[in-house]
């Protein structure tokens, strides 16, 4: 894992530090902790694994359903 994917951003509105993790797919978050950003970014990881996304390198531009549906799922907005 690279650590550049794990990242710190301030809510503007709330003044709170926010953490998210970045992927092909796009950025998911926001995450209370830098540790639980680790574990939903292995988490991705792992249900990409399983799920035989490849993160669209041969698919082009066009979105998988695991893509479209972590950003919601992962994001704890459930």
């Amino acid at each position: 894992m690279r650590a550049t994917r794990i990242f710190i951003q301030r809510n503007l509105e709330t003044g709170k530090t926010e953490w998210f993790f970045t992927a092909r797919e796009g950025n998911y978050g926001p995450f209370g902790s830098k540790e639980i950003a680790k574990q939903a970014l292995n988490a991705f990881i792992q249900r990409c694994i399983e799920n035989g996304d490849d993160g669209e390198r041969r698919l082009g531009k066009r979105l998988s359903k695991l893509s479209r549906e972590s950003n919601y799922i992962l994001s704890g907005r459930r």
